[in-house]
């Protein structure tokens, strides 16, 4: 039984389709036999059909979700017929009945539970028709899942014919395997058996309604836990069973860093702070702040050069001075009155600051022993991998540095010594020069490794040395003093293809750079 059920204090509402001869009665009886047994009141209604396949016979029960014994306050008032929209559950013993069923209104798509037969038993009208008047049992399942909070859908008249029974003990054995009601499977069992059996051997026909149940109970058991099992995979992780990681952590410290400098507009501090979060991950807050200067170098020239050129062609209408060196952009006709600044303003000073950050945390092997190694990458795989606590997880993350990734990690000589060196081997028509790793990130000699790699980061000369990061460092200064410089609209252009091309990856710069396709631009 669903917890939901248990805290609603009102009766559980089940409605059984069946047709003439396939004993509805009887596990209608079975069912109020069962909640005596249990300790629970129930009553039930039963509604004659049409003779045979021209209707259905409609059996309606309701249940207390509360055993008698331990219910303190008065007994719940039971209804005698359902109340389209307000049931649990709606078991049928044929497709149609269901679809029917769920037409009419009978179902709910927040609140019913639908186990119904896959097997047909044609209608009049089908029968009637001269070619194949067979409805399209595929239309009849998508009504149903549509109209119900979970629906399950089992070939009952096939279990019955296996077993050699009717299909009310199936119907039975599905409504006790989907757990709607707060019985034990012992209970359903003993209301099929009959009161006073004792022990006498069961008839024939007893022994099989009781197998006829456990094949049903098994199968709905079976696919309700698996259906448990993709629901847990497929939910969100609750916020507050994560503990915070790295990236988060810096993600607040970078935006109190932008908090506290006043010299970026409202709009602007978002992306920055995004900016800020990588440069504090990659190298740490002295390194993050030189970013802010250069962006904010070109938000000045860009206020500047906006001012002027409203001023100079917007006749009467001007930009406030006082407003502009204040971070905010607007127009105003009166000098008193500060504008705020819109989302679509500082299109320059954006792309620098997207750009900027891509080009000064540049995933050097540096950086990525760093990201591999971090604890909460371990966490989140774990959680990925629906590890518990007694589970064996093993990680092993493979590499393959070649000569750019080798040359990155050491001085301006030795790196040039090696990369003429490879370059001598692709001349002769050898393959460029790799080392492939496989590294175990969950042993301590993996994590030790690149532990020790990443411990270079919070030093800046372990990169001002390489010769990467201070072609890289040169040419982001070139860049932002020549975006200050010009403000014109051939400057935005030239923002977003400085943009594109920072955020290649290593080995393409190299090889673009020895071919003369990759040079910093000039001031």
């Amino acid at each position: 039984m669903s917890a939901a059920l248990q805290m609603q204090d009102r009766p559980i509402t089940l409605l059984i389709c069946a047709l003439g001869g396939e004993g509805g009665g009887v596990l209608t009886q079975w069912l109020v036999d069962t909640a005596r047994l249990a300790g629970h009141r129930a009553q039930a209604t039963s509604i004659p059909g049409v003779a045979q396949r021209t209707g259905s016979t409609t059996y309606y029960l309701e249940f207390d979700s509360i055993p008698s014994a331990q219910r303190t306050g008065p007994a719940l008032v039971f209804n005698l017929s359902p109340v389209p929209g307000a049931l649990d559950a709606l078991v049928a013993s044929e497709l149609l009945e269901a679809a029917r069923q769920a037409g009419n209104g009978m179902t709910s798509p927040e609140r019913t539970l639908v186990l119904s037969s896959s097997a047909r038993t044609l209608t009049t009208l089908e029968r009637m028709a001269p070619g194949d008047g067979r409805l399209d049992d595929a239309g009849l399942r998508q009504l149903v899942a549509t109209f119900s909070r979970e629906h399950q859908v089992l070939d009952m008249a096939a279990l019955a014919r296996r077993h050699g029974t009717v299909v009310s003990a199936v119907m039975l054995g599905a409504i006790a395997g989907s757990g709607l009601l707060p019985f034990e499977r012992r209970h359903y069992e003993e209301a099929v058996r009959g009161e006073g059996a004792g022990q006498a051997p069961l008839s024939a026909a007893a022994q099989a309604s009781l197998q006829g149940f456990a094949a049903a109970f098994e199968e709905v058991a079976a696919s309700r836990t698996r259906g448990d099992f993709v629901a847990s995979l497929l939910a969100p992780e609750r916020a507050d069973a994560v503990a915070p990681t790295t990236a988060e952590a810096a993600g607040a410290a970078g935006t109190r860093l932008v908090a506290a400098d006043s010299r970026f507009p409202e709009p602007l501090r978002p992306l920055l702070a995004l900016g800020c979060e990588r440069l504090l991950a990659y190298q740490g807050s002295r390194y993050a702040r030189q970013y802010l200067d250069r962006v904010a170098d070109v938000l000045a020239a860009e206020q500047a050069g906006g001012e002027e050129s409203v001023t100079d062609h917007g006749g009467a209408i001007g930009l406030d001075s006082g407003t502009a060196r204040s971070g905010a952009a607007g127009l105003t006709g009166r000098a008193s009155e500060p504008q705020t600044a819109k989302p679509q303003d500082w299109p320059i000073t954006r792309e620098t600051a997207r750009g900027l950050a891509v080009w000064m945390a540049f995933d050097d092997v540096i950086r990525v022993a760093e990201l591999k190694s971090r604890s909460d990458r371990l966490a989140r795989v774990r959680r990925e991998a629906r590890a518990g606590t007694q589970d064996v997880l093993k990680i092993f993350d493979h590499f393959k540095p070649g000569v750019p990734e080798f040359a990155a990690l050491l001085p301006s000589g030795l790196a040039r010594r090696l990369l003429a060196w490879d370059a001598k081997r692709q001349a002769r028509g050898d393959k460029p020069w790799a080392l492939p790793l496989k590294i175990g990130t969950h042993t301590v000699t993996g994590v030790l490794a690149l532990r020790a790699l990443a411990g270079c980061r919070p030093c800046a000369r372990a990169r001002n040395f390489t010769p990467r990061w201070a072609w890289n460092w040169r040419a982001a200064a070139a860049w932002s003093r020549v975006t200050a410089a010009r403000t014109s609209a051939g400057v935005s252009c030239c923002c977003m293809c400085c943009s594109t091309w920072a955020s290649r990856p290593p080995i393409t710069l190299q090889r673009q750079k020895a071919q003369g396709f990759c040079r910093p631009p000039r001031p």
